[in-house]
């Protein structure tokens, strides 16, 4: 799936995804592939608390929260710091 498609069928919704394919490139973090794990429509909270939960569970995998009214993914990259790298 790609974020064309889950902007298409979860228009103006708060969503968490996993990134099942991804790598940087020019500070950013592209994502290639992935899956939806969620729509939460105008309600943030439950789609942030929903992220940190899966987070908890699964640290080693790549989730997000983003909102379907943003065309393109821009997701910068965090340093170890909790930078974002510009």
């Amino acid at each position: 799936m790609n974020w064309e498609q889950i902007r298409e069928e979860h228009p103006n919704q708060w969503v968490v995804f996993e990134a099942l394919a991804a790598h940087d490139e020019d500070k950013k973090r592209i994502i290639d592939k992935l899956s939806l794990v969620n729509a939460f429509g105008e309600d943030s909270i439950s789609a942030w608390k929903h992220y940190a939960q899966l987070h908890r569970e699964n640290p080693h995998s790549e989730y997000y929260v983003y909102h379907t009214t943003h065309e393109k993914l821009d997701i910068g990259i965090i340093d170890g710091l909790g930078r974002i790298l510009s």
